[in-house]
C-alpha cells in the first residue's frame, strides 16, 4: 500500500537527504534537524528510530527510488555499526 500520491512523494523526496533537515549521521530522525525540538542525544526526538528508517526507505523503494533507498541503508548500517558514545544525559549515541 502506497500512502503518498506521486506529487508529494516527489515533495518529500529531497528531506531526508538534505543536511539541514534529514540528512543527519543517522538517517531519517523523527524530528527535522532544523526543528527546536531536535536532540541529537534524545531516542524520541533524535537519531536512534530504526522502525522510521524502515518505514522511510520502504517509500522510496515503492516510489522507485531504489537508488535512494539502498544508498540510505548503506548509511544507516555503516552509522549503526560506528562505536556507541555517551551522549549528554547519559545516552548512547554515535558520532
Amino acid at each position: 500500500m502506497v500512502t503518498a500520491t506521486p506529487a508529494q512523494a516527489r515533495t518529500v523526496r529531497a528531506l531526508p537527504l538534505d543536511p539541514a533537515e534529514f540528512g543527519t549521521p543517522m538517517p531519517f530522525p523523527t524530528v527535522a534537524r532544523s526543528s527546536a525540538a531536535f536532540d541529537p542525544t534524545d531516542h524520541w526526538r533524535g537519531l536512534a528510530r530504526l522502525d522510521q528508517s524502515c518505514f522511510a526507505t520502504e517509500g522510496l523503494r515503492r516510489h522507485g527510488w531504489t537508488q535512494d533507498a539502498r544508498r540510505a541503508v548503506e548509511h544507516l548500517l555503516a552509522t549503526a555499526d560506528a562505536p556507541a558514545v555517551t551522549g549528554r544525559r547519559g545516552r548512547t549515541t554515535t558520532r
